[in-house]
């Protein structure tokens, strides 16, 4: 991935990724690839070894936010954390495919006062 469209995802400044892509290239999880078609463009790409860890600590991961997350919500909770969570998601990345399925946006306290 371009490392501009990564700060454009995570709404950092891009010498924020840069600096997180220099820390795992050191660390040997992430290599920077030239753009062929723009040359002031760099990807960052995992390596193998980052591939390795990623795939490490996924299950891990899944099984914290299952234990320390949803599993102390009721499902009406859950309901809600996913309503909120797509409607964040339409606003922080409109672009995404999982935007569309946010729920229509409900008036503020200022509609709620006009």
């Amino acid at each position: 991935m371009r490392c501009s469209w990564l700060a454009d995802l995570t709404h950092t400044r891009p010498s924020r990724i840069t600096h997180a892509v220099r820390r795992l290239t050191e660390a040997g999880l992430v290599e920077r690839v030239r753009c062929e078609s723009d040359r002031r463009s760099w990807f960052a790409s995992l390596t193998e070894q980052g591939r390795e860890v990623l795939g490490r600590a996924w299950v891990p991961h899944v099984r914290s936010i299952q234990e320390n997350l949803l599993d102390a919500l009721t499902d009406a909770q859950r309901e809600q954390l996913l309503d909120i969570s797509r409607t964040l998601l339409a606003h922080l990345a409109p672009a995404s495919p999982l935007a569309g399925e946010a729920a229509p946006p409900r008036p503020g306290p200022q509609a709620a006062s006009a």
